[in-house]
């Protein structure tokens, strides 16, 4: 591995030397009676399996299927705006400190938390254990560390991320984009947009909320934080490619393109205490659109930021999460037919 070096909140970015294939994982698809379109996210919370749905073609935002007795689905959340609805999930996370789940919603604006008993999750009153209305309209992506929250969005300064105090008020923003190549003589919100959509990344807290890492979506960034009630500090980053976009601005908006030589990078992270998994593509848009190719790799990292394993999975898959428990790894990909299928591995 090429190393790093840091002063101060500063850190030089090194690139990563993927170690070889420590092992292919078999997999089986698991559910055939479970009808999905296409999920945005999975998670498993004691011995339910937590299915985020696309909210643009379904009004079931939030499954629950008990790993156990996969006939037992039940819809959690629905879209809608009355209480403990949503009009969207945008992401999900489990705080296992305070053993609550909590969920984002960007377009209402909200991030709630339910609170999780007797090993069963319930989207209501009872269960909720706090909410926050009207963030911040440019936030993309939130979720918990410790008694607050971490963020991606369009910050006003430039800066990458932004830590959020318990009622969702920005405490400060730190971390720098990789991917500066754009025009800077725009409006400055214009360019904040612009940015922060260049350098898409996405979110990951160890469970102790001691530590967290960023990834980008379509550059090879994989930054390694030390949690902090201020400004967070870098331990360990990687880089060595910007996202390959294209921007058309036309007044006060942008549309961001993919062009041949975009590469879809890091899709999704699961992590417990001791390492962080990692679901990497390393394919391009042009492969994507023309060719077979139906692999991925997971990346294992420890929270130091040293990768320790790579394991080759056999098929593309576009989400995955860990049952710790059963030692099985869950992930959704597509079929021939353009299906979406769950697919069950042992690690």
């Amino acid at each position: 591995l090429f190393g790093c070096s840091q002063k101060g909140d500063k850190i030089t970015a090194g690139k990563l030397i993927v170690p070889e294939i420590s092992d292919t994982l078999k997999g089986e698809a698991v559910f055939p009676d479970l009808s999905l379109i296409f999920p945005y996210r999975l998670l498993i919370v004691e011995n339910n399996l937590l299915i985020v749905e696309d909210p643009y073609r379904s009004e079931k935002l939030l499954l629950s299927v008990d790993i156990n007795d996969p006939t037992n689905v039940e819809t959690l959340i629905h879209k809608g705006r009355g209480p403990n609805e949503f009009s969207e999930v945008n992401n999900i996370s489990f705080h296992k400190p305070k053993n609550a789940v909590y969920i984002f919603d960007k377009n209402g604006r909200i991030i709630s938390a339910y609170q999780v008993k007797e090993n069963k999750i319930k989207a209501n009153n009872e269960s909720l254990l706090s909410k926050i209305t009207q963030l911040d309209h440019f936030l993309d992506y939130v979720i918990p560390l410790g008694d607050q929250y971490l963020a991606t969005g369009s910050f006003r300064d430039m800066k990458q991320l932004g830590l959020l105090n318990k009622e969702g008020a920005i405490i400060s923003t730190f971390g720098t984009y990789r991917n500066t190549d754009v025009d800077t003589d725009i409006d400055s919100t214009l360019l904040s947009m612009i940015l922060s959509s260049k350098n898409r990344v996405i979110l990951n807290v160890r469970p102790n909320q001691k530590n967290f890492v960023v990834a980008g979506q379509s550059s090879d960034q994989l930054t390694f934080y030390k949690a902090s009630e201020e400004i967070p500090l870098p331990v360990k980053e990687y880089y060595s490619f910007s996202s390959k976009l294209d921007i058309k601005t036309n007044g006060n908006g942008f549309r961001m393109l993919h062009t041949d030589e975009t590469i879809f990078t890091y899709q999704d992270l699961y992590s417990n205490d001791e390492q962080l998994y990692a679901l990497y593509w390393g394919l391009t848009n042009k492969e994507r659109l023309e060719s077979n190719k139906s692999t991925c790799t997971i990346q294992i990292f420890d929270w130091d930021g040293n990768i320790t394993k790579v394991y080759l999975i056999p098929d593309l898959l576009y989400r995955f999460t860990i049952d710790e428990k059963n030692n099985y790894l869950y992930g959704t990909t597509m079929t021939e037919d353009g299906e979406m299928v769950i697919m069950r591995y042992k690690l």
